[in-house]
């Protein structure tokens, strides 16, 4: 969830061509290719590409994998770069919750 908060969405008209680019360079391979629940195929849009990765990305045998948290970090970068080019830092600051 704190993935798909950190992006725009690439089907808004508002999100930048650059972004909607990326998404569709990185996110090509045919594993992220989406699909419905049953696995048949579904419109090949940028927005179903980023759902896809989500899927992929939030299985436990993927969420330690250097592959998938690159590919996250890439994504969120570019994002912050376009949503915040004023701002000093490369990355958003995320912070978590206070252990209790």
């Amino acid at each position: 969830m704190v993935f798909a908060s950190l992006i725009p969405d690439p089907d808004d008209l508002g999100c930048p061509e650059e972004f909607r680019k990326l998404v569709s360079d990185v996110l090509g391979k045919t594993q992220f290719k989406p699909t419905n629940g049953g696995g048949a195929s579904i419109e090949d849009t940028p927005r179903n590409r980023c759902l896809e990765f989500i899927k992929h990305l939030v299985k436990s045998e993927n969420s330690n994998s250097l592959g998938y948290i690159e590919l996250a970090r890439t994504l969120i970068k570019v994002a912050h770069k376009f949503l915040h080019p004023n701002s000093d830092s490369e990355l958003p600051k995320v912070l978590g919750g206070s252990p209790k």
